[in-house]
């Protein structure tokens, strides 16, 4: 019996032996051979997509030690996206804030509204400023806490499940805005997130920069694990204004390391490039490097290639014209001076032209008859003009005669009966952005010509780069001072029409591509005609919603104009 006692200890020994020297064994093959991996391990490739928006994005995820409550971290890619802490389009996510709401304006005063980058834009359901939602549905209640500066202290977010995150919980998760009244918070940071048994991890944040602003996540604890940022300096230090504060982010990220009980498990390298161009950081190379219990873990290096765009102007060679035209015709100069003071004085000044412009550009403008905006000119000026030729009818007043004075100058000023009957000579300016040839570049138009010989017309204008201008005349056509006009793609074909208001009916001219139509009526629409009484001055705009089925005029969409703000129009 004692023999098969003193066989079976012999054998299990020899086993025991001969198994932990296997396990060994493996352990030295499993490190020889992620060793001897010439470019190391793959890290896992990211998936590209395009947004809605037709931006390209991308996501990172940040591998974390296990524990009841674990960050999700993760380094994201938006093409469309600003220069952050990791460079020009990518952000690190998992850190979410509270923070006042820039597009409601910000100003410090205790009724600034708040966002969050966890739920969205928040509103006050309580009415009371103590219980907010998320415009959005999120089924999250956010509770501000405290009271600091002109707002709360801390921000408490807490889901249907229980599961609670504490913004601005700590010292250095309350971000306070540079310059404005003391205590006053900017931004709330994420200082805790836990479940409802109170499992969590505290985020702890670099002090504020007390000239620019800025701050950093520092590092991430739960259980035994510590999550911490490395950041270097940059070149490209970005302000930042949005907050109603100044912030200029100073540094990047430049490396993430995960330690569990003291060592390190793994790391994230992250090395960056200056734009060519714009000098801003890119992202170009992850490194990743770990140990796990057979050894240390090599990773090959994830690197990002950007389309590389110069950024430089090509010369080229367009070709110009000289559009210059001048031609001597007197027109219409208001007096501006004159116009503000009456304005303010309630029109007690007597109104004028201050001179008389004889050299137009033909080529760049075009005459119309504009009436004559001083109607009290024109209704007493004649009257006053004789009264204050015969004494009798002043009778020695001599400050009734100084008034006359003033009538009489204004009206001739105007130049007397003739214009204030057919209004006066005035150069409109009217260049029109057109794809007068449907390459997709914008080419423009200019209206040319007088009304009064009815010369107004069309002339495109097509410039391109290796090719010489081009000028072309349209038909002429019957534009006044307050003719409804607009520029639109009538047919679909990638040129850019030309439409106008005539005695009350709609007028198309097209673009051919190197010349414009004779006018073409749409019979189906009707218009109101424009004021053609040169006694009032009426500018008349329209506005459509353009579809078969809507061809009406609206109302004008132009308030009425309101030099000194002091009144709004509702």
């Amino acid at each position: 019996m004692k023999r098969y006692v003193g066989f079976f200890f012999l054998s299990v020994s020899f086993l025991f032996l001969f198994n932990f020297s296997l396990l060994s064994g493996i352990q030295n093959v499993f490190s020889s051979v992620a060793s001897a991996i010439a470019g190391g391990i793959p890290q896992k490739l990211p998936t590209l997509q395009a947004g809605p928006d037709g931006s390209a994005n991308t996501q990172v995820e940040i591998e974390l030690p296990p524990g009841k409550v674990v960050p999700s971290l993760s380094l994201s890619y938006n093409s469309n996206g600003g220069n952050t802490i990791v460079g020009m389009g990518w952000s690190l996510n998992g850190l979410p804030t509270v923070s006042r709401n820039p597009s409601l304006g910000i100003n410090y005063n205790g009724n600034d509204s708040y966002v969050s980058s966890l739920a969205g834009e928040l509103i006050d359901v309580s009415g009371n400023k103590t219980i907010y939602h998320s415009k959005k549905e999120s089924y999250i209640k956010f509770e501000p806490q405290g009271t600091c500066g002109d707002g709360p202290c801390t921000w408490m977010a807490t889901e249907k499940d229980g599961r609670r995150f504490i913004f601005g919980g700590s010292i250095d998760s309350r971000i306070p805005a540079l310059g404005r009244t003391a205590g006053s918070i900017r931004e709330w940071a994420l200082s805790r997130e836990e479940d409802s048994h109170g499992n969590g991890y505290d985020v702890n944040y670099t002090p504020v920069d007390v000239n620019s602003g800025d701050y950093y996540p520092n590092t991430i604890t739960y259980n035994d694990r510590t999550i911490r940022f490395n950041f270097e300096n940059r070149n490209d230090k970005i302000p930042n204004y949005s907050l109603g504060t100044m912030e200029r982010i100073q540094k990047r990220l430049d490396a993430i390391e995960i330690r569990v009980g003291g060592n390190v498990l793994r790391t994230y390298d992250l090395d960056y490039s200056y734009g060519p161009v714009t000098g801003r950081s890119i992202f170009r190379k992850l490194k990743q490097n770990g140990s796990n219990t057979f050894g240390s873990e090599n990773f090959a290096d994830l690197d990002f290639n950007y389309t590389n765009h110069s950024g430089s102007f090509s010369p080229g060679h367009l070709d110009y014209q000289n559009l210059s035209s001048v031609s001597n015709m007197n027109v219409f100069i208001p007096n501006i001076a004159v116009d503000a003071m009456n304005f303010i004085l309630n029109g007690n000044l007597p109104y004028h032209p201050s001179a008389l412009d004889s050299n137009i550009d033909a080529s760049l403008q075009y005459v119309v008859k504009v009436p004559v905006p001083d109607r009290n000119a024109c209704n007493i000026g004649f009257a006053s003009c004789l009264c204050a030729a015969i004494p009798v009818c002043w009778g020695g007043n001599q400050h009734f005669l100084e008034y006359l004075a003033g009538n009489c100058w204004s009206f001739l000023g105007w130049g007397g009966l003739g214009s204030c009957e057919v209004g006066v000579d005035s150069a409109l300016t009217a260049w029109l952005p057109m794809d007068l040839n449907g390459d997709g570049i914008v080419d423009f138009a200019t209206l040319n010509g007088n009304e009064a010989n009815g010369s107004i017309h069309l002339v495109g204008h097509i410039q391109k780069i290796g090719q010489p201008a081009i000028s072309f005349n349209g038909p002429n056509i019957p534009i006044h001072y307050n003719t409804f006009y607009q520029v639109v793609d009538l047919n679909g074909d990638g040129k850019t029409d030309f439409v106008y208001e005539d005695n009350g009916r709609l007028w198309g001219i097209y673009s051919t591509g190197g010349n414009f139509t004779s006018p073409v009526l749409f019979g189906n629409v009707n218009l109101n005609s424009a004021n053609r009484d040169m006694h009032v001055f009426s500018p008349y705009e329209y506005k459509f919603h353009y579809g078969p089925n809507n061809t009406t005029p609206l109302a004008s969409d132009r308030a009425s104009k309101d030099f000194w703000g002091r009144k709004r129009r509702r």
